[in-house]
């Protein structure tokens, strides 16, 4: 009995990643390099790609479900992929100083995203004032 009661355990928390506070997200260890994130994917939550001349997004970053904190800022990145919507449990997207225009269609199933800086980006008021209708909470920081 115990060791059904373990495996249904096991079973219901497989895949599942904890949200963590601001301050809790301050202690977990962040991953600087795709290839070590992908080893240990489900360990996730903060990842700094910053500085890394990136012209696209990673291959792979959909794979990371526990994702938290993504930093892509002051690379070469032009365009979002669709694929980053995938990242349920995404709270914080710094993409400051690419070349980015516009954000994913869906950007509304990213629904625990509390910021997103775009500064430095050429991307409009009115691609913002999307994506802010389909994220009513989350901070959208952007030049005018």
């Amino acid at each position: 009995m115990r060791v059904i009661l373990f495996l249904l355990l096991t079973l219901l928390s497989f895949g599942q990643c904890k949200l963590f506070s601001e301050e809790e997200l301050r202690n977990q260890k962040t991953y600087v390099s795709m290839e070590d994130a992908l080893k240990e994917r489900k360990k996730v939550y903060k990842l700094d790609l910053s500085l890394s001349n990136l012209t696209a997004v990673p291959e792979g970053i959909d794979k990371l479900k526990c994702l938290q904190v993504l930093d892509l800022q002051d690379n070469k990145i032009e365009e979002l992929p669709e694929k980053l919507t995938k990242l349920k449990k995404l709270q914080y997207l710094y993409l400051q100083n690419n070349y980015i225009h516009q954000l994913p269609v869906k950007m509304e199933k990213l629904k625990h995203l509390k910021k997103i800086d775009l500064r430095g980006n050429p991307i409009s008021e009115e691609e913002v004032m999307r994506v802010q209708v389909q994220l009513p909470s989350c901070e959208i920081l952007f030049d005018k």
